[in-house]
């Protein structure tokens, strides 16, 4: 008799185990932190406009350009809407190419001004800041800022 007792508790012990597997199979997004929003930032000093795209989790893709009194341009704002899945593809590609481990800052010594960008991860308890002023980027940061370049050549209209 006690064989079966402890046979029936060893299968409920492996269908616990696989139940609780199965559960955290997406794993993958779980173990990503809360990301409530990315943003790209470029500007540079003598640039006629800056650029900030922003999206978020439940989709909005915004594009501001940011006119500048000094050239006599002015702001621009376009919205459209990500496709499904671009965002949590977005935060896996994050988290694959190790953007949470980055230097808060990448800069060259030498280059005190000149073109910036700025990529901000928000959440509850996040906000990761990334500022980079330098023409060697990191591979991961480069792929990164392609991946939202990607997305923001996929709005409809576009600001000039």
């Amino acid at each position: 008799m006690r064989r079966p007792l402890l046979l029936n508790w060893a299968l409920a012990l492996c269908y616990s185990c696989s139940l609780l597997a199965c559960a955290q199979a997406p794993g993958a997004l779980a173990a990503l932190p809360q990301i409530q929003s990315i943003t790209l930032e470029r500007d540079c000093f003598g640039c006629s406009r800056g650029s900030r795209l922003q999206l978020q989790s439940d989709g909005l893709l915004t594009l501001t350009l940011s006119g500048k009194a000094r050239h006599g341009t002015v702001d621009q704002v376009s919205q459209g809407r990500l496709a499904a899945g671009d965002f949590e593809r977005l935060c896996r590609l994050l988290q694959e190419q190790g953007f949470f481990a980055l230097p808060e800052r990448i800069a060259d010594a030498d280059l005190q001004d000149g073109a910036w960008t700025l990529i901000t991860v928000s959440g509850p308890n996040l906000d990761k800041q990334v500022f980079r002023r330098s023409e060697q980027a990191p591979a991961a940061l480069q792929k990164i800022e392609a991946a939202l370049d990607e997305l923001q050549a996929k709005l409809p209209a576009q600001p000039r």
